[in-house]
């Protein structure tokens, strides 16, 4: 079955759905909804768009197999490892967080800020583009408050096993918090089955939800012990008591909203994470490891270093080929409107969704396959 007809693909061989995905058509609704109810009730739309609020907690909860009450939306990931960190229980020798030097760098950058808070950063080092399970419990002691684990990475879309990692953090007395930005929407997540302490994702790429939102997901046990400090009117118990002198954490996960979110955004995430549910995550990721399969299998037959791993259960949804002159690369699939990518370090990106086809792969291994030996080094 074809699903292409539900989204707005870009014009060309879109495979950048790693960055962005493809805006859904049914998020049109969600807009106009929206606009409409803000033009027609003013002040009076609240109702409405607490509601859509609502909504995507309740989305994200069915996508991730967790419970409503457990979300937080978000404006991005990054906020809401800001938040966590910031709200988490001071224990005495516990002053490291722990994150591998694969992770993205937006990890680092506010991991580091933490230092006002008496904490310190150590990065589990990677070995040909893999952290393994021994090294991270060789850097899981005593001294640890909290470890961040990348479910996917983004240079290599190397696929951690989480479940592994988040019971060796549990026996150690270690917070765990798992990276979903590069995984949700085209691997299956099962939140329950991880037992992780905290998940933070966004819905801008594989999820097609858009920029400025993204969730906090904290196991629901685990909210009694955290007090965010970063709040505002909706992270009270009764955001319409009114009571400058008199807060209360809410019961939930919303104690960590802060401010007036922006409804908009997750009205449209909330659309596309409900469309992508009902297409089945089975069926997404079966379509994708499908033409990653042909195209790992292309770029080896013709004597590619294919960076990410060939096993479907170490892999996420990209597919990264080493290149000697990757700029040129790019610049030259660019060239004949094909949207891929590179990072410092790692290799071409190139990501299939489910609206993308059998044909346009092809396509795309035909252009690669162009490429001047001394752009690709084989």
């Amino acid at each position: 079955m074809s699903y292409r007809k539900s989204f707005y693909v870009p014009e060309g061989l879109y495979f950048l759905n790693h960055s962005v995905g493809a805006k859904t058509k049914a998020s049109d609704l969600a807009e106009h909804e929206f606009s409409q109810q803000w033009r027609d009730l003013g002040n009076g739309a609240w109702d409405s768009w607490l509601t859509s609020l609502q909504g995507f907690c309740k989305a994200v909860a069915d996508l991730f197999n967790c419970e409503p009450h457990e979300v937080c939306p978000q404006p991005n990931v990054s906020a809401g490892l800001s938040k966590l960190i910031g709200a988490l229980p001071q224990r005495a020798g516990r002053n490291i967080l722990l994150l591998s030097e694969l992770d993205f760098p937006s990890m680092g950058f506010v991991a580091k800020q933490a230092a006002a808070l008496g904490y310190a950063v150590q990065l589990v080092p990677a070995k040909e583009g893999v952290v393994s399970l021994e090294d991270w419990q060789q850097h899981m002691n005593e001294h640890v408050q909290l470890a961040l684990f990348t479910h996917v990475f983004y240079g290599n879309s190397y696929q951690q096993p989480i479940a592994q990692l988040t019971k060796l953090a549990q026996e150690r007395d270690i917070w765990s918090v798992v990276d979903v930005a590069q995984s949700a929407g085209v691997v299956p997540i099962d939140f329950k089955q991880w037992q992780s302490d905290a998940v933070i994702g966004s819905c801008v790429k594989w999820l097609c939800g858009g920029p400025g939102c993204g969730y906090l997901i904290i196991k629901g046990d685990r909210l009694p012990l955290l007090e965010p400090t970063d709040v505002g009117w909706f992270s009270h118990q009764d955001p319409f008591e009114f009571d400058i002198t008199h807060f209360a954490y809410a019961n939930d996960a919303l104690r960590f909203m802060g401010g007036t979110p922006s409804i908009q955004s997750f009205a449209v995430a909330a659309s596309a994470i409900r469309q992508l549910t009902n297409i089945g995550l089975l069926n997404i990721r079966a379509h994708n490891l499908h033409l990653g399969d042909v195209l790992m299998e292309a770029m080896q037959a013709n004597s590619f270093k294919v960076i990410t791993p060939k096993p479907k259960e170490q892999r996420g949804g990209t597919i990264c080929i080493a290149m000697a002159q990757p700029d040129v690369a790019i610049a030259f699939l660019k060239q004949k409107n094909i949207a891929v990518d590179y990072r410092p370090r790692f290799g071409v990106r190139a990501s299939p969704h489910i609206y993308n086809t059998d044909e346009e792969l092809g396509q795309l291994i035909t252009a690669i396959l162009q490429l001047d030996p001394a752009v690709t080094g084989r």
